[in-house]
């Protein structure tokens, strides 16, 4: 069995620490340290090196695509690049970039002459030397077939559902819940929670201004609105970016007298305004989003913020590639397997 090393870059070190935890649990052949320098000159060149040598070895690189206090988004990017280049040079057996969260991600289609900028993202990985791509809740599914390489799109479902079951439906009752798509892309996401812990749900479709960015006018409510009344809305989504959506969204069902909102998604963006917006909604009780990108400094800023930790499920699929027999992925994104591991087991709140 080949040596796995797991090294990760400056953008989301607490969770490369976790998944080096949980990894040494397993029976794979792993070494338990970070074995990477990463220093920047003064014009802001990233210089990385290895500490050791990577020779044969499976190296995963643990990145999320966000920006954090002293870097920018393309500053991580780059970083990554660098990373996924000197292991390639120095003879790593495979390379598997882990993007919890996946840089540009949007960017999925082009839009009258601009840039598909997953697709310019792939190929940099690609030719920098990744062989394979991990990454969590895709922003738009397609833009798996825009890689040559394996791209493994994996679920925060489970650890999501798992908070919602232990924790949301403790506090307020499963019973005086109720599931909402924000939007109309949000429709399957929003089914398969729905599915999984048996709720009822409704849609909103957002109505957009489009001479500016990221401005939502209003949602349009979709669906029975007599499930609303008296009850505690919880709105998903892959995202929560600058929070404009669903707040619009929110004040909807706030209209037909729900008695609260919960916003949940699996990436934390929190751009500004984001936080000042949920902090001066009184009618937004929760925020529930995971480590994905890292929580820290908006943690400490929101209150009503909480952090569903996905490391175990990283660190699953990264013991699973690793091993000879091949152990199935998908297994752990399908019904019975969340059910067993999240809804019916507080492990992993623990």
């Amino acid at each position: 069995m080949p040596r796995v090393q797991v090294i990760w870059s400056r953008n989301n070190s607490e969770m490369g620490h976790q998944i080096i935890q949980y990894l040494k649990q397993s029976k794979i052949n792993i070494d338990d340290e970070n074995i990477c320098i990463i220093n920047q000159f003064a014009n802001t060149e990233i210089n990385v090196k290895l500490e050791k040598s990577v020779r044969d070895n499976d190296v995963y690189i643990i990145s999320s695509g966000c920006a954090t206090e002293s870097m920018s988004i393309n500053d991580s990017l780059v970083e990554l690049l660098m990373l996924i280049s000197a292991c390639s040079r120095s003879n790593a057996s495979k390379i598997t970039a882990v993007l919890p969260c996946f840089p540009y991600a949007r960017a999925d289609k082009k839009d009258h002459r601009g840039t598909i900028g997953a697709k310019v993202v792939i190929n940099m990985l690609q030719v920098a030397g990744a062989t394979r791509i991990i990454c969590m809740d895709l922003h738009a599914g397609q833009i798996q077939g825009m890689s040559d390489i394996p791209l493994d799109n994996l679920y925060g479902i489970g650890d999501i559902c798992g908070h919602l079951s232990h924790d949301i439906f403790e506090k307020y009752g499963k019973q005086n819940c109720l599931l909402v798509s924000p939007d109309a892309g949000s429709i399957k996401r929003t089914k398969a929670y729905a599915n999984l812990l048996k709720i009822n749900y409704v849609i909103l479709e957002k109505q957009r201004n489009y001479e500016i960015n990221n401005t939502v006018e209003k949602s349009v409510l979709i669906g029975d609105a007599s499930l609303i009344p008296n009850k505690y809305c919880i709105m998903i989504d892959d995202m929560i970016d600058t929070a404009g959506t669903m707040l619009k969204g929110a004040a909807e069902l706030m209209s037909y007298n729900a008695k609260g909102v919960i916003l949940v998604a699996t990436h934390g963006i929190l751009s500004y305004p984001a936080i000042d917006r949920i902090n001066g909604a009184e009618f937004i009780s929760d925020v529930v989003v995971t480590n994905t990108i890292p929580q820290t400094v908006h943690k400490s800023k929101c209150p009503k913020l909480s952090v569903v930790d996905v490391s175990y499920t990283l660190a699953t699929v990264i013991e699973r590639l690793s091993k000879a027999d091949g152990e199935s992925i998908s297994e752990l994104f399908e019904e019975k397997y969340i059910k067993e591991y999240h809804l019916e087991s507080k492990l992993h709140n623990n």
